[in-house]
Parts: C-alpha cells; sequence; structure tokens
C-alpha cells in the first residue's frame, strides 16, 4: 500500500515513535542529499510529496517524489508555486532558489512529523505570508527532543547561512537517532505514546487547497530517473549481509531474519521493553548487550527471583560464591516447527549464579584493603603475609543501605623494614624476588595485593588446581600469574598487572593505588551522569554482566593449601641457579 507522509501522519501518529520520527527525517534528508549533489533543486517539498509504502501497516520504504519544480539549480525559476507554509522568506522576496530553499522545507517537515499535522493549520493564507516574512514560525510541540527542536529552528532560520546542507542534515539526525535508542527505556517509551495522544486529533485538512501545489514544467523522464536515483530504504539495512531465506521473513520488517527465529534490526528493540530490574543502570548496561545481540539463543535478559527455584551454594572462592538454580522458563532455544524457525524455551533448567554487588563495587572493594595497607606501611611495617585468607569482610549498615567493608588481619608475620626474611606464607601470593631469598619490602605487599586483584574477578583462589611445591615456585620466579576474568576493564588489568611486576621498582605503592581505587569508585557512584567519567564507570558495569555470563569454575584445591606454610627459598634459589645456568631458564630477571 503506498501513500504520502502526510496522510500516513494523520492516521499513525498516535503510535509512531521518536525514534520512528527520527529515522523518517534521516531518510527523506538522505533523499534530499542525492538531488542536491545531481545539482538539482526539489523547490516544492513537503510530506505531500514524500510517498512511503507499506507493509502490515509498517513502513518499508519512503522516497521523495512531486518533482514537478525541480530542476538544476543554475536553471532561473521565477514562479512560486508551493505550499504556504513551505515557501521559504527568501522566495517569498522574489529571491532565487538555492539549495537552503528546500532544507527550510525540511524544517517544516520535521515539525509536521513531530506534530502530525501541517503547519499554521488555522492561519490564513494572506497572514501567514506576512508572518513568515516577519520571522514567525510553527511552535513546537511539547515534548519535542531539545537536540531535534534545535535542529529544526536551524533550519527554518531566516538567514541561509545559519541552515545546514542536506549532509550536515543527515549526519546529525543520524547520530540523535542512535543517542536516542541508547537512552530509550519503557519509560520514554510511555511518554511517546503520551505525546502522540496529545496532538495526535486535530483538524487535518488533507483536501484543502492551501496543502495542493499546481503546474508542470519538468520532462516525464527526467522526473523518472531522479525518482529511481533517490529511492533509499528506509530501514538503511545494515544487516543485509547476514540475512538468509532460509531462516525465513521477519513479520516486522518483511525482510528475511539475520539468523535462526531473530531479526537483528527489530527483535532487540522487541525485548528491551516491559521489564525492570528495579534500577534504572542495571537495565541500561542490559539493554546495552540487548541491541547488539546477534541471535536469539545469545540474548541476555533480566530474571526476576521468583522465576529461580532449588538455590544452592556449590562453590565460594575469593569474594565470591557460586550458587545453582532452576530457572522455571527455561533456556532460550530456536526451533524448527516443520515449517519455520521459532522462538521457544527449554524446560526448566540448571543454571549457575554468581554473586553481584548492588553498585558495581565488587572490583572496588579494594579501596578498604588499600587504606588499610597505607596505614601499615606508613608505620614502617611490612605485613609479610598478604593473601585474601587474612582480609576479613564486614557488613554494616549505612542508613538504609547495606555495605560491606574490607579490613587486613592477621599481622602475626609483619615486621618492620629493617627486618625481613621469608619464614611462611601462601606461596601464589609470594613475590618472585622473596622466593628467591631477597628481603621483603613493601613492594612485595604490592605484589600479594595485585594476586587478590585478580582473584577477586574470577572469585577463584589463585593456581588453583596446581600443587604448591618448588615447580610452581620456579614458574612464578619465570613469569606465571594468576589471569583476570575475561570481561575485565582494562583499567583494572593494568594495574594489577603493575602490581605483580616482576621488578619491585615498578610496582606502584599503597598510595597509589588507594587514590586510584577511589577515583573507579567516584565515577562508579555518579554513573547515570553523561560526562567523561562515564566511559570508565559503564566498564565497570558491563564487566559484572560479562562475567555473569563465564561458565562456573569451582575450587579444586582444598582451602587447607591456601594457610601460610613454610617455603623452602634456600632450595628454590638453589634451583633457579641451576636452571638458569643449564640453560632452561632464559631471558632478563631483574630481581
Amino acid at each position: 500500500m503506498d501513500m504520502d507522509l502526510r496522510s500516513f501522519l494523520k492516521d499513525n501518529n498516535h503510535i509512531i515513535t521518536w525514534e520512528q520520527k527520527l529515522k523518517y527525517v534521516e531518510i527523506i534528508s538522505l533523499s534530499l542529499i542525492v538531488i542536491h549533489k545531481a545539482g538539482y533543486l526539489h523547490r516544492d517539498l513537503h510530506p505531500g510529496h514524500i510517498l512511503i509504502q507499506l507493509f502490515n501497516n509498517r513502513v518499508i520504504s519512503m522516497k521523495i517524489s512531486g518533482l514537478t519544480f525541480c530542476g538544476p539549480i543554475n536553471e532561473p525559476f521565477d514562479d512560486i508555486q508551493s505550499i504556504n507554509p513551505y515557501i521559504a522568506p527568501e522566495v517569498l522576496r522574489n529571491q532565487q532558489y538555492t539549495y537552503k530553499t528546500d532544507i527550510y522545507c525540511m524544517g517544516m517537515i520535521m515539525w509536521e512529523i513531530s506534530a502530525g499535522m501541517p503547519p499554521f493549520n488555522n492561519q490564513d493564507n494572506i497572514n501567514l505570508k506576512t508572518a513568515i516574512l516577519e520571522g514567525i514560525r510553527p511552535v513546537s510541540v511539547k515534548g519535542t527532543p531539545s537536540e531535534y527542536e534545535k535542529l529544526m529552528k536551524e533550519c527554518w532560520d531566516a538567514n541561509l547561512e545559519n541552515r545546514p546542507n542536506a549532509e550536515t542534515l543527515y549526519k546529525e539526525v543520524s547520530k540523535l537517532r542512535i543517542e536516542f535508542i541508547k537512552k530509550s527505556s519503557v519509560e520514554s517509551s510511555l511518554n511517546d505514546n503520551k505525546l502522540a495522544s496529545l496532538v495526535g486529533t486535530s483538524t487535518h485538512p488533507s483536501e484543502d487547497k492551501r496543502y495542493v501545489t499546481q503546474k508542470y514544467n519538468f520532462t516525464p523522464e527526467d522526473i523518472l530517473k531522479l525518482e529511481n536515483e533517490q529511492k533509499i530504504d528506509i530501514n538503511d539495512d545494515k544487516y543485509a549481509f547476514k540475512r538468509n531465506f532460509n531462516y525465513g521473513k521477519c513479520t516486522d520488517c518483511n525482510r528475511f531474519k539475520t539468523s535462526k527465529a531473530w531479526c537483528q534490526s527489530c527483535d532487540p528493540w522487541k525485548v528491551t521493553k516491559g521489564w525492570t530490574s528495579g534500577n534504572k543502570d542495571i537495565d541500561s548496561c542490559i539493554k546495552e548487550f540487548q541491541y547488539d545481540a546477534t541471535k536469539y539463543e545469545k540474548l541476555i535478559e533480566w530474571i526476576p527471583f521468583d522465576r529461580l527455584d532449588n538455590i544452592q551454594e556449590v562453590g565460594k572462592g575469593g569474594f565470591g560464591y557460586v550458587f545453582s538454580a532452576t530457572w522455571l522458563d527455561g533456556k532460550r532455544r530456536a526451533i524448527y516447527d516443520g515449517e519455520k524457525y521459532i522462538q521457544s524455551r527449554t524446560k526448566p533448567d540448571i543454571v549457575a549464579l554468581k554473586t553481584l554487588s548492588d553498585d558495581s563495587a565488587e572490583f572496588l572493594q579494594n579501596v578498604d584493603i588499600a587504606k588499610d595497607l597505607i596505614q601499615i606501611h606508613e608505620a614502617g611495617y611490612i605485613h609479610c603475609d598478604f593473601h585474601s585468607g587474612n582480609i576479613l569482610q564486614h557488613k554494616e549498615e549505612l542508613w538504609l543501605e547495606k555495605i560491606i567493608k574490607s579490613y587486613i588481619a592477621d599481622l602475626g608475620l609483619s615486621q618492620n623494614n629493617k627486618e625481613s626474611t621469608l619464614k611462611k606464607g601462601v606461596l601464589p601470593y609470594i613475590a618472585p624476588e622473596i622466593l628467591l631469598g631477597r628481603k621483603y619490602t613493601q613492594a612485595a605487599d604490592i605484589y600479594g595485593f595485585g594476586v587478590v586483584m585478580a582473584e577477586i574477578t574470577t572469585g577463584v583462589p589463585p593456581f588453583d588446581g596446581y600443587l604448591f611445591d618448588n615447580d610452581l615456585a620456579i614458574k612464578i620466579c619465570c613469569g606465571l600469574r594468576p589471569k583476570l576474568a575475561l570481561g575485565t576493564p582494562d583499567c583494572y588489568i593494568k594495574l594489577a598487572e603493575s602490581c605483580m611486576d616482576s621488578d619491585p621498582q615498578k610496582r606502584p605503592t599503597a598510595t597509589m593505588l588507594f587514590d586510584e581505587f577511589s577515583k573507579w569508585y567516584g565515577f562508579i557512584s555518579e554513573s547515570g551522569k553523561l560526562n567523561e567519567k562515564s566511559e570508565i564507570s559503564n566498564k565497570f558495569w558491563e564487566a559484572d554482566y560479562i562475567i555473569q555470563q563465564l561458565p562456573i569454575t569451582t575450587q579444586q584445591n582444598l582451602d587447607s593449601v591456601y594457610t601460610s606454610q613454610f617455603v623452602d627459598v634456600n632450595a628454590i634459589s638453589q634451583r633457579f641457579s641451576e636452571e638458569v645456568k643449564s640453560g632452561n631458564i632464559t631471558g632478563k630477571y631483574v630481581f
């Protein structure tokens, strides 16, 4: 079914969302680019000359038509034949048409798309001409996005120099639409519908002579050529290379789907609606992943707690717990019903649950630990037995919020800076220079801190599954380090690796760690604010959800091996020297 944009807006404005409106402006401006790059002016641009094709009441294509007065820019054109609200003030002053004249019309089109009715609907024609020359423009509809309103007013500015060209308009609207999609939520969707209901009912004189243009002075061959050149698919399909007829057609866009039971251009927007975790930041983060979902089975979704049953603890390590539970709704899967692929779910299935802090501060409990370590080091002492088993956590209530505070404990092996040789310790947390018989320094505590940072990301103690023997000690001296969880923010990885550097001189101090963690914590506390800090904050939020998707890693070693034990540094140092001399170990070792 084909119809013009004005008629479509009249009948459907109550259901058109702002994301769709922005898309309409984006495609019209893209079509106008084609006309202008060909050296032509339209001269009669308005929604009555924008044709759309519908399928199941959904816009699937859009093109500019009404090329009666269209012609080369250098061709004189003295007649004023157009719809009054769309005639630019310079034309009313008998000045020549320019590219910016069409842009003026785009401003009026943007208003009509926002309001769902023609501009100056109840204004007399004669008075309207005077009003336009005096700078009067339609009043913005309540609820119009401020960025959209600003761009619209730039288009109809009386000063031609202030109007954007078609290409700039297209880029700005595209950028605005992408930002709008990212910020969209259930609340914004409801506001769209509320706005549409306010402006959707009005007198709409589609047969009024004020909204009809007459006259023809352009050859049919030229019209056909231009119409074919600027016909643009409304969805500007960036997923075309993924579509396959074997997946069947999407009922929303009438194109082949991008994977089994999934259309990447349509389905992600549907699954972001109708749910909330109760936390705007968590909702925003989950939706970011949902927008990028490439397959139905890979979609991340929020699971209400009442949809989980038979919850049991199955693992514990570091600061994390692992639980198993029965997901009553079952996992997503695409199945073939004999005719097409459809979205389905398994029967209730066993899933893994991992603990997640409410404010994404799981990583940032390091703030408390670093603060305690500063006090130890400023007192002139070294902990000498720094590992996660010596970090205590206490749950405190602060007003209505429950917080977890971390404290360094077990100072039994602590020594001052003047004396320090290794007697006992937990092997994975001992710095390589200490394993080779060097004296303890505060940098050795920092090495243990780095190992704890890695442990926090995985929830499993370091080198789980290894035998804690001299073989492991030699590997540590040769550069073996515990891995951090997939998805850990780069800034966190970089800091942890610097703590575990083989060169003690390159490790940060406790004060430097405290400053860095405090900065990150501050960024996350301000999450939701759009500023230069949001990128780091978002990285930590994203990490929480990526780590949630990783397979369960249950602890293999007994807890008892992670207690302080005697370490024979003489044997380790002697064997290391022999391995170096024999050529089994090569490289430069700073310690």
